[in-house]
């Protein structure tokens, strides 16, 4: 403590509540800043559990496909189609050679389908990261562009941080993009800069061109404006977040840090000089906790302390069922139990509502899932679903409601509208 310090200064630091959340004290509150939004997917516990930790629910048991790739025995007539070779610096499909089908006899000594059985592949290169880090990325701004590799990392998801260019062709429709970005390695001075150009898969591998580097353009939903190429599918809590932040705040600050403070009334006879001995003695009073002054002097204490710290609790609480509302998704899974006492009881309507959520943002992503296997192992998918952790009968109908919502196959041109101004 230097000459100048007194004790109620050391108190007043050592007492302060100082950490600052990045959140609030770099404002990350503007959603057209990718910055912001990334920030928020890491930091802001709402909007992570919202985004990130239901993905990795999502993929907790890898997807169903049809025909199975994981070493079952249903598969359509067609093998696959091998992808092609690319430049081998830069990735494009699989420069592996076309996985090659099985046939196995049954009882009857016929041949049944031939199968294909991924999983050591998709171990190893981290498939299942892959389907999250796309899902994350593509919820959180709008698109992304996912490149496969022939060697580690395998792959790569690009978003706003990396794009630097988007091309078009005449009919404004997205065909290619530009992607720059920079790395440094944990532990190491080494810093790296990385440039690349990407032509967006259509589709067909059949109409591939030999020494193209090719990516999957990733869409979220359909944009509201022809000026974008998806949809946010944070924008409508966005504002609900932020206040929840603000209103945690107001608890920790106004009511947790702070015991309140004393309040002095000073007497008649008051001066400066018997005022500065009366501070004086209220630093010395931080470990004896008591004065003594006439009444002339001093002529009452009050005790202050935050006044009604329930209402901002009680504020904070309907701003988390406003956000849960607005998610569609449970209470209870932003709370992680319920008052029964355990997550989710049995047959829980809880655990169909976030199951129906879960399929309705999986269905969104089943055509680049598809394209992206194509891509990859040259094989042909007809169908892939989630593989939740339901109940029998609940699973049946989830499944059945499924099936019947309106997919697009990747395989099928659609008319497509223009996606407004190009990047410049």
């Amino acid at each position: 403590m230097t000459s100048n310090q007194s004790i109620s200064d050391i108190a007043d630091f050592f007492g302060a509540y100082t950490y600052k959340d990045d959140l609030i004290y770099f404002m990350a509150e503007n959603i057209d800043d990718w910055r912001h939004r990334e920030l928020a997917l890491r930091k802001d516990p709402f909007i992570r559990a919202f985004v990130s930790k239901l993905n990795k629910e999502l993929f907790f048991e890898k997807p169903i496909f049809t025909p199975d790739i994981f070493g079952g025995k249903e598969q359509t007539e067609e093998e696959g189609v091998p992808a092609l070779n690319g430049d081998g610096n830069s990735i494009r499909l699989s420069n592996k050679p076309p996985l090659e089908a099985t046939q196995e006899m049954d009882v009857l000594g016929q041949t049944e389908k031939p199968t294909h059985d991924v999983t050591q592949e998709w171990e190893q290169e981290k498939w299942t990261q892959l389907l999250i880090k796309m899902f994350n990325k593509t919820r959180i701004h709008r698109y992304s562009v996912v490149k496969l590799y022939d060697r580690k990392p395998y792959w790569r998801v690009y978003c706003d941080r990396e794009i630097t260019e988007i091309y078009y062709d005449d009919e404004d429709n997205p065909t290619g993009c530009k992607v720059e970005w920079s790395r440094s390695m944990p532990k190491s001075n080494k810093y790296f800069n990385y440039e690349e150009t990407i032509t967006f898969f259509d589709g067909d591998i059949l109409t591939l061109e030999e020494g193209k580097n090719y990516g999957l353009l990733v869409q979220f939903g359909s944009a509201e404006s022809d000026e974008n190429l998806g949809e946010l599918d944070i924008e409508d809590i966005w504002s609900l977040a932020i206040y929840i932040r603000y209103a945690l705040l107001d608890v920790v600050q106004n009511s947790a840090k702070c015991s309140g403070f004393f309040w002095l009334m000073y007497g008649s006879a008051i001066d400066p000089t018997a005022r500065q001995a009366l501070l004086n003695a209220l630093d010395l009073s931080g470990s004896g906790r008591a004065i003594g002054a006439g009444e002339n002097i001093l002529k009452q204490v009050t005790a202050m302390y935050p006044a009604h710290p329930e209402f901002s609790i009680e504020a904070l609480g309907e701003f988390i069922r406003q956000f849960s509302m607005a998610c569609r998704v449970p209470l209870t899974f932003f709370r992680s139990e319920s008052e029964k006492g355990s997550l989710f009881g049995e047959q829980s309507g809880d655990e169909i509502k976030l199951n129906k959520q879960k399929m309705y943002i999986f269905s969104l992503f089943k055509t680049a899932i598809i394209a992206l296997i194509k891509m990859r192992w040259g094989i042909e998918i007809e169908d892939v679903k989630p593989n939740l952790l339901a109940g029998e009968e609940e699973q049946i109908t989830l499944q059945n409601n499924f099936n019947n919502q309106n997919t697009n196959n990747f395989n099928q041109k659609e008319e497509v509208k223009p996606f407004g101004r190009k990047l410049q």
